[in-house]
């Protein structure tokens, strides 16, 4: 006579045989395979990190590129390749091109920023020449080397910017300054391009050919009230001015310069003492011919 044990154990082989043929048959049952998943998840990843460019603060021979990563938490990535480069539409070539291997910023993937904010990145990109222009793109790259969707190309030119101070009175100070060379100089001098003088209705700025016909002639025209030198990023084309301006408070000025360049000032002090009549401005100059946006 079979034992208890030996009983259940005859009842329950069927059953549980069918469960486990069930479970193999279910595991071996049609899925997407995990190659055709992971690529899935590539693409998705392609379609979707693609950073959006903007160019930062821009420089003497310096700017600051800053982009919108579209990263959610869970993605892992690389880093970025930061193409810079003179020659447009690079960002239409593809991953493998030699034009786009020597374009690539440090010739090294950036890994990100370090604010922990990992919604937008910004990078520091030094070496390059005033007056250039750059076109810069974004790539992301992810864990095995392979790259996502290039984003749009943006155009930086470098230029420089920081702040100037003229003298009324000579001997405190140079009296004029020379956006080309982006120094101050004397109001004399064959490169200035502004001076100040004073009168009983305010401080004014001039151009040097008002001291002399043989020295260089700029004309200054009032944009308007600013909050910041940002303010006003594109002058218009039939922009006109005149020899000579008064400065006042919270207000950018245009400078038309020689050779059909531009400058902007804002003045950010002024001193009325009568031993050191001054004004602190700050500049932006835009070195390139004809271009009219900063």
């Amino acid at each position: 006579m079979a034992t208890p044990a030996i009983e259940i154990c005859r009842r329950w082989t069927p059953l549980i045989t069918l469960l486990l043929t069930l479970c193999a048959l279910q595991s071996c049952g049609p899925g997407a395979p995990r190659e055709e998943m992971a690529a899935d998840a590539t693409l998705e990843l392609r379609q979707r990190l693609v950073p959006d460019v903007i160019a930062g603060e821009v420089r003497k021979n310096e700017f600051d590129v800053t982009w919108e990563t579209h990263r959610r938490r869970g993605d892992i990535i690389r880093g970025y390749n930061v193409y810079v480069a003179t020659e447009a539409a690079l960002s239409e070539r593809p991953d493998d091109s030699p034009k786009l291997r020597a374009a690539l910023y440090n010739a090294a993937t950036y890994p990100g920023d370090t604010d922990g904010d990992i919604r937008t990145e910004t990078i520091h990109i030094e070496n390059v020449t005033s007056g250039t222009r750059y076109f810069v793109h974004v790539r992301t790259v992810f864990p095995d080397g392979t790259m996502g969707l290039p984003s749009p190309e943006i155009e930086v030119v470098p230029r420089p910017r920081g702040q100037l101070t003229l003298c009324a009175r000579s001997g405190d100070c140079d009296g004029g300054f020379s956006f080309r060379l982006d120094r101050s100089v004397e109001s004399n001098s064959e490169d200035n391009d502004l001076y100040l003088f004073v009168t009983k209705t305010g401080f004014f700025i001039a151009s040097p050919s008002r001291l002399d016909r043989g020295l260089r002639r700029s004309l200054f025209a009032d944009l308007g009230p600013s909050d910041s030198l940002d303010d006003y990023p594109r002058l218009e084309r039939d922009l006109s001015g005149e020899e000579k301006l008064m400065v006042r408070e919270g207000y950018s000025i245009a400078v038309i310069l020689k050779g059909n360049r531009i400058a902007k000032l804002r003045p950010l002090e002024i001193e009325r003492s009568r031993d050191n009549p001054r004004v602190v401005f700050e500049y932006m100059y835009q070195p390139v011919s004809g271009e009219l946006a900063f």
